[in-house]
C-alpha cells in the first residue's frame, strides 16, 4: 500500500445509521473506496478540507520556520448533523529515517533498527535511528487514548492501511512511558 503519512477521522458513536466507522482524510487514498479531500495552497500552509459521513474536516499543514523538519497539523472536525457524534482522530505516520543510501544496499532490512518508545509527558512517540542518528516524533497538544509503533498491530493480519484492524479493534496501547526498543516495520499512531 502506498502510504507514509494518513489521517482517520474515526466514529465511535454507539447508533452508526448505516454510516462507515472510519474514513481516510490525508493520505493516498484510494478515490473509489473514500471521498477525495479537497487541498488548498496558501501562503505559509497547505489545507486539506474533506465532507464525508456528516463531518466536515479541516487539516492546516505549517512549518514552523524553514529550518525546521517538522510540520505541524491544526485539526479542526464540525459535526454537520443534528445527531451526536463520537469522534476520534487517528494519525499514521510510517517512518523513514535514513538515507536512500542506506536503503540500497539494506533494502528490507534498514526498517528494523529504530527504536521506538513512547514519552507520556509529551504526548509522544520518539523513533531513533542509531545508523543515521535521525530522530522521528509523533505527538499532540492532548494526551492520546492509546498508541501503537508496530504496522503488524495496525493493519493485522491479511488487512490493508485501508482497512486496518486496529480501527475495528481500538486495541491500542496504553499511553505510558515506555523504554525505547528495536520494532520490525516501525510506525507511529495515536488515537486522540
Amino acid at each position: 500500500d502506498p502510504c507514509g503519512r494518513i489521517l482517520y477521522v474515526l466514529d465511535t458513536s454507539a447508533d452508526l445509521q448505516g454510516k462507515p466507522r472510519y474514513w481516510p482524510v490525508v493520505g493516498n487514498f484510494p478515490a473509489e473506496t473514500f471521498l477525495a479531500s479537497h487541498l488548498e495552497r496558501g501562503e505559509d500552509s497547505l489545507k486539506v478540507f474533506n465532507t464525508a459521513n456528516g463531518i466536515k474536516t479541516t487539516v492546516d499543514i505549517t512549518l514552523p520556520d524553514q529550518d525546521t523538519p517538522a510540520e505541524i497539523w491544526n485539526i479542526t472536525v464540525e459535526n454537520q448533523s443534528d445527531t451526536p457524534r463520537a469522534i476520534k482522530i487517528v494519525p499514521y505516520l510510517e517512518w523513514v529515517l535514513n538515507g536512500g543510501l542506506h536503503d540500497r544496499f539494506h533494502t528490507q532490512y534498514a526498517r528494523l533498527f529504530p527504536e521506538m518508545e513512547y514519552v507520556a509527558g509529551a504526548n509522544a512517540i520518539l523513533a531513533w535511528q542509531k545508523s543515521t542518528k535521525s530522530m522521528g516524533i509523533l505527538a499532540v497538544d492532548v494526551s492520546p487514548e492509546g498508541f501503537l509503533t508496530s504496522r503488524m498491530d495496525f493493519i493485522g493480519r491479511a488487512q490493508s492501511i485501508w482497512k486496518p484492524r486496529i480501527l475495528e479493534t481500538l486495541d491500542f496501547q496504553e499511553p505510558r512511558d515506555t523504554a525505547g526498543y528495536p520494532t520490525f516495520d516501525p510506525i507511529g499512531s495515536l488515537v486522540v
